[in-house]
Protein backbone atom coordinates (compact mmCIF):
# COMPACT_ATOMS: atom_id res chain seq x y z
CA UNK A 1 0.00 0.00 0.00
CA UNK A 2 1.14 3.54 -0.72
CA UNK A 3 0.60 6.70 1.24
CA UNK A 4 -0.99 9.52 -0.75
CA UNK A 5 2.35 11.30 -1.24
CA UNK A 6 4.02 8.13 -2.50
CA UNK A 7 1.07 7.34 -4.77
CA UNK A 8 1.21 10.91 -6.09
CA UNK A 9 4.86 10.54 -7.12
CA UNK A 10 4.27 7.11 -8.59
CA UNK A 11 1.34 8.20 -10.78
CA UNK A 12 2.44 11.81 -11.47
CA UNK A 13 -0.91 13.08 -10.12
CA UNK A 14 -0.88 15.84 -7.51
CA UNK A 15 -2.07 15.22 -3.95
CA UNK A 16 -4.66 17.95 -4.45
CA UNK A 17 -6.21 16.07 -7.40
CA UNK A 18 -6.13 12.72 -5.57
CA UNK A 19 -8.05 14.33 -2.69
CA UNK A 20 -10.48 15.85 -5.20
CA UNK A 21 -11.09 12.43 -6.83
CA UNK A 22 -11.72 11.03 -3.36
CA UNK A 23 -14.26 13.77 -2.55
CA UNK A 24 -16.11 13.31 -5.85
CA UNK A 25 -16.14 9.54 -5.53
CA UNK A 26 -14.14 8.85 -8.68
CA UNK A 27 -11.20 7.25 -6.86
CA UNK A 28 -11.53 6.37 -3.19
CA UNK A 29 -8.43 5.22 -1.26
CA UNK A 30 -8.09 1.47 -1.07
CA UNK A 31 -7.84 1.79 2.70
CA UNK A 32 -7.84 4.38 5.49
CA UNK A 33 -5.26 3.75 8.24
CA UNK A 34 -7.31 3.62 11.47
CA UNK A 35 -4.51 4.84 13.69
CA UNK A 36 -3.22 7.72 11.51
CA UNK A 37 -6.27 8.32 9.29
CA UNK A 38 -3.90 8.35 6.31
CA UNK A 39 -5.24 7.57 2.83
CA UNK A 40 -3.64 4.43 1.43
CA UNK A 41 -3.67 3.42 -2.24
CA UNK A 42 -2.79 0.16 -4.02
CA UNK A 43 -1.09 -0.47 -7.35
CA UNK A 44 -4.31 -2.11 -8.62
CA UNK A 45 -5.92 1.37 -8.63
CA UNK A 46 -3.45 2.79 -11.15
CA UNK A 47 -5.39 1.57 -14.28
CA UNK A 48 -8.57 3.20 -12.90
CA UNK A 49 -6.69 6.44 -12.25
CA UNK A 50 -5.31 6.35 -15.80
CA UNK A 51 -8.87 6.09 -17.17
CA UNK A 52 -9.90 9.12 -15.10
CA UNK A 53 -6.94 11.15 -16.34
CA UNK A 54 -7.61 10.03 -19.93
CA UNK A 55 -11.24 11.26 -19.82
CA UNK A 56 -10.35 14.42 -17.88
CA UNK A 57 -7.83 15.43 -20.57
CA UNK A 58 -10.63 15.04 -23.15
CA UNK A 59 -12.70 17.64 -21.23
CA UNK A 60 -15.13 15.16 -19.67
CA UNK A 61 -16.68 16.45 -16.45
CA UNK A 62 -16.97 14.49 -13.19
CA UNK A 63 -20.48 13.16 -13.84
CA UNK A 64 -19.52 12.04 -17.37
CA UNK A 65 -16.38 10.30 -16.07
CA UNK A 66 -18.39 8.61 -13.32
CA UNK A 67 -20.90 7.21 -15.85
CA UNK A 68 -18.11 6.01 -18.14
CA UNK A 69 -16.32 4.18 -15.33
CA UNK A 70 -19.50 2.34 -14.39
CA UNK A 71 -20.01 0.98 -17.92
CA UNK A 72 -16.52 0.80 -19.38
CA UNK A 73 -16.58 -1.19 -22.62
CA UNK A 74 -15.22 -0.49 -26.08
CA UNK A 75 -18.56 0.23 -27.78
CA UNK A 76 -19.81 2.55 -25.04
CA UNK A 77 -16.54 4.47 -24.80
CA UNK A 78 -16.37 4.81 -28.61
CA UNK A 79 -19.87 6.31 -28.70
CA UNK A 80 -18.97 8.57 -25.81
CA UNK A 81 -15.86 9.80 -27.63
CA UNK A 82 -17.83 10.40 -30.85
CA UNK A 83 -20.33 12.53 -28.93
CA UNK A 84 -17.56 14.48 -27.22
CA UNK A 85 -15.89 15.00 -30.60
CA UNK A 86 -19.06 16.65 -31.93
CA UNK A 87 -19.25 18.87 -28.84
CA UNK A 88 -15.65 20.00 -29.27
CA UNK A 89 -16.16 20.67 -33.00
CA UNK A 90 -19.13 22.88 -32.13
CA UNK A 91 -17.07 24.78 -29.56
CA UNK A 92 -14.26 25.22 -32.09
CA UNK A 93 -16.75 26.62 -34.62
CA UNK A 94 -18.04 29.15 -32.09
CA UNK A 95 -14.51 30.19 -31.15
CA UNK A 96 -13.55 30.53 -34.83
CA UNK A 97 -16.55 32.81 -35.34
CA UNK A 98 -15.33 34.95 -32.42
CA UNK A 99 -11.87 35.14 -33.99
CA UNK A 100 -13.42 36.21 -37.31
CA UNK A 101 -15.36 38.96 -35.54
CA UNK A 102 -12.19 40.14 -33.80
CA UNK A 103 -10.31 40.24 -37.12
CA UNK A 104 -13.18 42.11 -38.76
CA UNK A 105 -13.27 44.63 -35.92
CA UNK A 106 -9.51 45.20 -36.18
CA UNK A 107 -9.78 45.68 -39.93
CA UNK A 108 -12.61 48.18 -39.47
CA UNK A 109 -10.58 50.12 -36.92
CA UNK A 110 -7.57 50.22 -39.21
CA UNK A 111 -9.69 51.36 -42.16
CA UNK A 112 -11.72 53.74 -39.96
CA UNK A 113 -14.93 52.16 -41.17
CA UNK A 114 -16.52 51.12 -37.92
CA UNK A 115 -19.85 52.57 -39.08
CA UNK A 116 -21.24 51.41 -42.42
CA UNK A 117 -23.82 53.62 -44.09
CA UNK A 118 -26.90 51.94 -45.57
CA UNK A 119 -29.18 53.83 -47.93
CA UNK A 120 -32.80 53.32 -46.84
CA UNK A 121 -35.44 53.55 -49.59
CA UNK A 122 -39.20 53.04 -49.75
CA UNK A 123 -40.79 50.36 -51.93
CA UNK A 124 -44.08 48.58 -52.37
CA UNK A 125 -43.82 44.78 -52.49
CA UNK A 126 -46.42 42.92 -54.60
CA UNK A 127 -47.84 39.50 -53.85
CA UNK A 128 -45.70 36.62 -55.16
CA UNK A 129 -46.73 33.10 -56.14
CA UNK A 130 -44.14 30.99 -54.34
CA UNK A 131 -42.98 27.50 -53.49
CA UNK A 132 -42.08 27.73 -49.80
CA UNK A 133 -40.67 25.81 -46.85
CA UNK A 134 -41.31 27.04 -43.31
CA UNK A 135 -39.38 25.60 -40.38
CA UNK A 136 -38.26 26.53 -36.87
CA UNK A 137 -34.48 26.57 -37.38
CA UNK A 138 -31.78 26.34 -34.72
CA UNK A 139 -30.64 29.91 -35.48
CA UNK A 140 -30.38 32.38 -38.35
CA UNK A 141 -27.12 30.86 -39.56
CA UNK A 142 -28.75 27.50 -40.34
CA UNK A 143 -31.03 29.02 -42.97
CA UNK A 144 -28.65 27.70 -45.62
CA UNK A 145 -29.66 24.13 -44.71
CA UNK A 146 -33.27 24.96 -45.60
CA UNK A 147 -32.21 26.22 -49.03
CA UNK A 148 -30.23 23.03 -49.63
CA UNK A 149 -33.28 20.97 -48.64
CA UNK A 150 -35.52 22.94 -51.01
CA UNK A 151 -33.03 22.75 -53.86
CA UNK A 152 -32.72 18.99 -53.49
CA UNK A 153 -36.50 18.51 -53.32
CA UNK A 154 -37.13 20.76 -56.33
CA UNK A 155 -34.54 18.91 -58.40
CA UNK A 156 -35.93 15.46 -57.55
CA UNK A 157 -39.51 16.52 -58.31
CA UNK A 158 -38.75 18.58 -61.44
CA UNK A 159 -40.00 21.81 -59.87
CA UNK A 160 -38.83 24.90 -61.72
CA UNK A 161 -38.19 27.85 -59.43
CA UNK A 162 -37.63 31.38 -60.69
CA UNK A 163 -34.97 33.87 -59.62
CA UNK A 164 -35.27 36.46 -56.84
CA UNK A 165 -35.76 34.04 -53.96
CA UNK A 166 -36.33 35.55 -50.53
CA UNK A 167 -36.87 34.66 -46.86
CA UNK A 168 -39.55 35.71 -44.37
CA UNK A 169 -38.75 35.80 -40.65
CA UNK A 170 -42.07 35.33 -38.84
CA UNK A 171 -40.91 36.05 -35.29
CA UNK A 172 -41.98 39.44 -33.92
CA UNK A 173 -38.62 39.92 -32.20
CA UNK A 174 -35.00 38.79 -32.44
CA UNK A 175 -34.37 35.24 -31.21
CA UNK A 176 -31.03 33.59 -30.52
CA UNK A 177 -32.49 30.13 -31.17
CA UNK A 178 -35.63 28.43 -32.53
CA UNK A 179 -36.08 30.96 -35.33
CA UNK A 180 -39.29 30.78 -37.40
CA UNK A 181 -38.00 31.04 -40.99
CA UNK A 182 -39.89 30.65 -44.27
CA UNK A 183 -37.85 30.46 -47.48
CA UNK A 184 -39.70 31.36 -50.67
CA UNK A 185 -38.94 30.71 -54.33
CA UNK A 186 -41.23 32.29 -56.97
CA UNK A 187 -42.82 29.77 -59.34
CA UNK A 188 -44.84 30.13 -62.54
CA UNK A 189 -47.52 27.62 -61.51
CA UNK A 190 -49.06 26.20 -58.35
CA UNK A 191 -48.39 22.56 -57.43
CA UNK A 192 -49.47 20.14 -54.70
CA UNK A 193 -48.35 20.68 -51.10
CA UNK A 194 -46.23 17.81 -49.79
CA UNK A 195 -43.63 16.97 -47.13
CA UNK A 196 -43.79 20.44 -45.57
CA UNK A 197 -43.36 22.21 -48.91
CA UNK A 198 -46.29 24.46 -49.80
CA UNK A 199 -47.48 26.66 -52.63
CA UNK A 200 -49.04 29.99 -51.73
CA UNK A 201 -49.36 33.68 -52.57
CA UNK A 202 -47.48 35.98 -50.22
CA UNK A 203 -49.17 39.04 -48.77
CA UNK A 204 -48.41 42.29 -50.62
CA UNK A 205 -46.77 45.09 -48.64
CA UNK A 206 -47.91 48.55 -49.81
CA UNK A 207 -45.04 50.44 -48.15
CA UNK A 208 -41.75 48.93 -46.98
CA UNK A 209 -38.46 50.50 -45.96
CA UNK A 210 -35.62 48.65 -47.71
CA UNK A 211 -31.85 48.57 -47.82
CA UNK A 212 -29.18 46.39 -49.38
CA UNK A 213 -26.79 44.34 -47.23
CA UNK A 214 -23.64 42.91 -48.78
CA UNK A 215 -21.38 40.21 -47.41
CA UNK A 216 -21.99 37.71 -44.57
CA UNK A 217 -25.13 37.58 -42.44
CA UNK A 218 -23.36 39.36 -39.57
CA UNK A 219 -23.46 42.60 -41.59
CA UNK A 220 -27.24 42.79 -41.17
CA UNK A 221 -26.77 44.27 -37.69
CA UNK A 222 -25.48 47.50 -39.25
CA UNK A 223 -28.54 47.65 -41.51
CA UNK A 224 -30.88 47.49 -38.52
CA UNK A 225 -28.96 50.33 -36.87
CA UNK A 226 -29.44 52.39 -40.03
CA UNK A 227 -33.17 51.63 -39.99
CA UNK A 228 -33.37 52.75 -36.37
CA UNK A 229 -31.49 55.98 -37.13
CA UNK A 230 -33.70 56.58 -40.17
CA UNK A 231 -36.92 56.13 -38.19
CA UNK A 232 -35.57 58.24 -35.33
CA UNK A 233 -34.71 61.04 -37.76
CA UNK A 234 -38.29 61.05 -39.05
CA UNK A 235 -39.51 61.60 -35.50
CA UNK A 236 -38.26 65.18 -35.60
CA UNK A 237 -40.53 66.18 -38.50
CA UNK A 238 -44.23 67.03 -38.54
CA UNK A 239 -44.51 66.50 -42.31
CA UNK A 240 -42.86 64.38 -44.99
CA UNK A 241 -42.46 64.72 -48.73
CA UNK A 242 -43.61 61.49 -50.33
CA UNK A 243 -42.51 60.75 -53.89
CA UNK A 244 -44.76 58.07 -55.35
CA UNK A 245 -45.63 56.44 -58.68
CA UNK A 246 -48.72 57.06 -60.86
CA UNK A 247 -48.80 53.36 -61.74
CA UNK A 248 -52.28 53.47 -63.34
CA UNK A 249 -50.89 55.83 -65.98
CA UNK A 250 -47.61 54.04 -66.56
CA UNK A 251 -48.18 52.94 -70.18
CA UNK A 252 -47.06 54.09 -73.59
CA UNK A 253 -50.19 56.04 -74.56
CA UNK A 254 -50.22 58.38 -71.56
CA UNK A 255 -46.44 58.74 -71.49
CA UNK A 256 -46.55 60.35 -74.95
CA UNK A 257 -48.99 63.11 -73.93
CA UNK A 258 -47.23 66.43 -73.37
CA UNK A 259 -50.17 68.88 -73.48
CA UNK A 260 -53.69 69.00 -72.06
CA UNK A 261 -56.79 71.10 -72.90
CA UNK A 262 -57.77 73.95 -70.53
CA UNK A 263 -57.87 72.15 -67.12
CA UNK A 264 -59.63 74.93 -65.19
CA UNK A 265 -61.23 78.35 -65.64
CA UNK A 266 -58.98 81.27 -66.61
CA UNK A 267 -56.29 78.81 -67.66
CA UNK A 268 -54.79 78.90 -71.16
CA UNK A 269 -56.65 76.84 -73.75
CA UNK A 270 -53.71 74.44 -73.88
CA UNK A 271 -51.23 73.75 -71.09
CA UNK A 272 -48.19 71.54 -70.71
CA UNK A 273 -48.86 68.57 -68.45
CA UNK A 274 -45.97 69.53 -66.18
CA UNK A 275 -47.79 72.78 -65.32
CA UNK A 276 -50.78 70.82 -63.98
CA UNK A 277 -51.52 68.16 -61.39
CA UNK A 278 -52.49 65.71 -64.09
CA UNK A 279 -51.16 62.16 -63.57
CA UNK A 280 -50.82 61.93 -67.36
CA UNK A 281 -47.19 62.75 -68.09
CA UNK A 282 -44.05 61.21 -69.62
CA UNK A 283 -42.67 60.45 -66.16
CA UNK A 284 -45.62 59.45 -63.91
CA UNK A 285 -44.02 60.59 -60.65
CA UNK A 286 -45.98 62.45 -57.97
CA UNK A 287 -44.86 64.53 -54.98
CA UNK A 288 -47.18 64.96 -51.98
CA UNK A 289 -46.49 66.61 -48.64
CA UNK A 290 -48.15 64.61 -45.84
CA UNK A 291 -48.64 65.15 -42.10
CA UNK A 292 -47.02 62.58 -39.80
CA UNK A 293 -49.44 61.33 -37.12
CA UNK A 294 -47.42 58.54 -35.49
CA UNK A 295 -44.32 56.39 -36.05
CA UNK A 296 -44.39 52.77 -34.90
CA UNK A 297 -40.70 52.01 -34.37
CA UNK A 298 -41.20 48.33 -33.52
CA UNK A 299 -43.06 47.49 -36.74
CA UNK A 300 -41.56 50.21 -38.93
CA UNK A 301 -44.91 51.85 -39.77
CA UNK A 302 -45.43 55.57 -40.42
CA UNK A 303 -49.02 56.74 -39.93
CA UNK A 304 -50.01 59.83 -41.94
CA UNK A 305 -53.15 61.99 -42.03
CA UNK A 306 -53.86 61.73 -45.78
CA UNK A 307 -52.27 61.26 -49.19
CA UNK A 308 -53.86 61.84 -52.60
CA UNK A 309 -52.82 58.42 -53.86
CA UNK A 310 -54.75 55.22 -54.48
CA UNK A 311 -54.06 52.42 -51.98
CA UNK A 312 -51.08 50.15 -52.61
CA UNK A 313 -49.29 52.54 -54.95
CA UNK A 314 -45.50 52.27 -55.08
CA UNK A 315 -43.60 54.74 -52.90
CA UNK A 316 -40.34 55.82 -54.51
CA UNK A 317 -38.82 57.55 -51.48
CA UNK A 318 -39.53 59.86 -48.55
Amino acid sequence: MFKIGEFSKLTQVSIRMLRYYDETGLLKPAKIDKSTNYRLYSSEQIPLLNKIIFLRDLVFNVSEISLALKDWNDEYITNLLDHKNLEIEHVIKLEEEKISKIQLAKRDIQQKKNTMHYNVTIKSIPSYQVFSLRRVAADYYTEGLLWKEMSSFAEKNNITVLNDTFSIYHDSDFKESNVDIEICAPVSQIGIDTNGFTYRNTEPVPIMACTMVYGPFENIAGAYLSFAAWLQALNGFSHLNVIWWFSDFDHEETRNILETPQPYKKAPKVMGVFATRSPVRPNPIALTTVQVIHIDYQNGIIQIAYIDAVARREIVTL
